[in-house]
């Protein structure tokens, strides 16, 4: 459901925003999907521009623990009880590179990449479905949130499931085999830079087995067969594994990589597409 707000409009365009429930508050970014309050924020349908997030006066503490105040500083009143925040504010981090989500105004950071930037500005190409692009779910509340910080915002994120433990909130009898990469994605001004790369990497210096649940985009096959075919990281072919959807059994991609869609003998003629993807 969406409503415009009469008063605020695209800066490129000029047609009014429309509102649209976007994420799930800072206090709530831990719980259960059916107990969270969600925030709403302002969209261009025409531009596709997610640009801010709104907030209600009573909810302004949400954020007192961020960067030592820096988004009251650039609150924007829309009315006596309603403000809005610039979403790009909200991204600000003071790490760089790949760090673990340790608190839930940084989960909530992925929440606004998920739903603001990917969802809603950097779509997958649903017209093109041999690339088997996806949307992604928020994360369960047991699930492990990686962000990736680029040049002091938070331009990256990755979902991780762990061994042993609960695998969503409506099976609870569904328990992770092993690490599972559920979701993972580098908005697009930020790619090129060896991004998921380093993650794979950071993946194998923590976890002997890794699994990839499906559908396994066309680009990230590309990506971790050429990161296997590297003489560095030969080593980790008998260490990458494809979940089944039900997540419970799986398959070594290195010996599956022939059925997945793309094949090493593509990657040399798509270079250039999966480097703007997903390096």
């Amino acid at each position: 459901m969406s409503e415009e707000v009469g008063n605020t409009f695209c800066t490129e365009c000029q047609l009014p925003l429309e509102l649209i429930e976007l994420v799930p508050k800072v206090s709530h970014a831990s719980h259960l999907q059916d107990e969270q309050d969600w925030f709403y924020g302002l969209h261009c349908d025409k531009c596709k521009k997610c640009p801010f997030l709104m907030c209600e006066k009573s909810d302004l503490n949400e954020f007192d623990a961020f960067e030592k105040g820096s988004v009251q500083k650039n609150l924007l009143q829309m009315d006596e009880n309603n403000f809005l925040i610039k979403i790009d504010d909200l991204l600000q981090t003071s790490n760089e590179g790949w760090f673990i989500a340790k608190n839930d105004f940084e989960r909530f950071q992925s929440f606004l990449l998920n739903n603001a930037v990917h969802t809603l500005e950097e779509p997958p190409d649903m017209d093109k479905p041999e690339e088997k692009e996806t949307l992604f779910s928020l994360p369960f509340q047991k699930d492990q949130v990686w962000l990736f910080a680029d040049q002091g915002k938070v331009a990256g994120f990755a979902v991780l499931k762990l061994k042993g433990i609960e695998s969503c909130e409506n099976d609870p009898s569904l328990i992770n085999i092993m690490e599972i990469v559920d979701a993972i994605f580098i908005r697009k001004s930020s790619r090129r830079k060896g991004a998921c790369r380093e993650f794979l990497t950071l993946l194998f210096q923590n976890f002997d087995r890794v699994g990839f649940s499906q559908p396994i985009s066309r680009n990230l096959t590309l990506l971790l067969e050429n990161f296997l075919k590297d003489d560095l990281n030969a080593k980790y072919q008998d260490s990458i594994w494809i979940m089944a959807p039900d997540l419970k059994s799986s398959d070594n991609f290195w010996e599956k990589r022939g059925t997945l869609g793309a094949k090493a003998t593509e990657f040399d003629n798509n270079l250039q597409f999966y480097q703007d993807s997903y390096s």
